[in-house]
């Protein structure tokens, strides 16, 4: 029997000496270095096996900003919790309750306790805006000063001015996105819409050639859209074959509406052909006052409907307003982005 008990006594020594064995290296895994990420102006240290080191301006994470009305600047996201490669626990880079400005020093503890996480709290969407500058190209003063305005603009150049190849390369490398403001049949007869317009009695074959010598003027565009046209886009027979065109390239088109009756919209959606629609005309009038009534006419209707398209002309008055609101746009929370960027799929029915 003591054999027994002496037997019995040292196998429980050898599992208490295994579980404090694996207590230790259970702790010494856990405060590795290693699985932990270092936070400070500079890079952030990745997990062994990571891959490089990564930068800790939220900017390289593409991260955007959120905007809210009653802050006076934006705030940085927060940063991003980086998990260790080993398995072990979740190490946050930094108290998520605090704002942290882009190059801020930051000095948080390593880990933090066990605990119930924050609830995320949901932040409104940015509302984002495209401004579109029709009849680009013919005057090469004015649609140089467009091409130096800050990007992204989209400049929808008429197909028939002259050196297109060259402006718009220059204005592609200055970040604008680039459209072909394709000629249309207006309602009235005495208004000339320029060369190789397209006109309601064309035969299809015709308006097949005129969309493709248009097509290619230049290269390097995104979608198409209408110059007058109040005529031309009302009529379904007239539209369809342009519409076409534009789908077997993979362009998108946008409705200038020049005409309540336009039946590009619901034509585009039946063929699915992705579409936009103007919402607001900046220079009916050329005052200065009324420019500026209009761009906040294109807020209102952001803030509203989370986006918004604008159309203007290279005018001088435009010009100058548009350079004034684009340096202060960014300050009041609005996402300035390309066209393109808020194009409907079409929805064949």
């Amino acid at each position: 029997m003591a054999s027994i008990g002496r037997l019995a006594g040292i196998g429980l020594l050898a599992i208490v000496t295994g579980l404090a064995v694996g207590f230790l290296a259970h702790r010494a895994a856990v405060q590795d270095p290693g699985d932990q990420a270092i936070v400070d102006n500079g890079p952030v240290a990745a997990p062994p096996g990571s891959g490089e080191a990564l930068p800790v301006q939220p900017e390289a994470y593409g991260l955007s900003y959120a905007y809210e009305e009653d802050l006076p600047a934006r705030l940085a996201p927060p940063l991003p919790v980086r998990r260790p490669s080993s398995g072990g626990p979740a190490v946050a880079e930094a108290d998520r309750t605090a704002a942290v400005q882009p190059g801020d020093a930051v000095d948080r503890p390593s880990s933090l306790p066990a605990g119930p996480s924050e609830p995320m709290v949901a932040r409104p969407p940015v509302p984002r805006i495209a401004i579109v500058i029709d009849d680009v190209g013919l005057d090469r003063s004015n649609s140089a000063a467009v091409i130096a305005l800050p990007a992204p603009l989209t400049l929808s150049f008429l197909p028939y001015a002259p050196d297109l190849v060259v402006q718009t390369r220059v204005a592609a490398a200055r970040g604008h996105e680039l459209m072909v403001h394709l000629p249309m049949q207006p309602m009235a007869d005495d208004i000339d819409p320029g060369p190789n317009a397209l006109f309601v009695d064309l035969d299809d074959g015709e308006i097949a050639r005129r969309v493709d010598w248009a097509l290619t003027r230049f290269d390097g565009y995104a979608g198409v859209n209408n110059h007058m046209g109040s005529r031309f886009t009302a009529r379904a027979e007239a539209m369809r074959p342009v519409l076409l065109a534009l789908r077997g390239r993979g362009l998108f088109f946008l409705d200038s509406r020049t005409s309540p009756d336009s039946v590009a919209g619901t034509l585009a959606d039946q063929l699915g052909l992705a579409h936009a629609t103007r919402d607001v005309f900046l220079d009916h009038d050329r005052d200065p006052q009324a420019i500026r009534d209009a761009l906040a006419q294109v807020e209102a209707l952001a803030l509203l409907h989370g986006s918004a398209i604008a159309i203007g002309h290279p005018y001088p008055e435009t010009l100058a307003v548009l350079a004034e609101w684009l340096a202060e746009a960014d300050e009041r929370g609005l996402d300035l982005v390309p066209v393109s960027a808020l194009v409907t799929p079409g929805r064949p029915v």
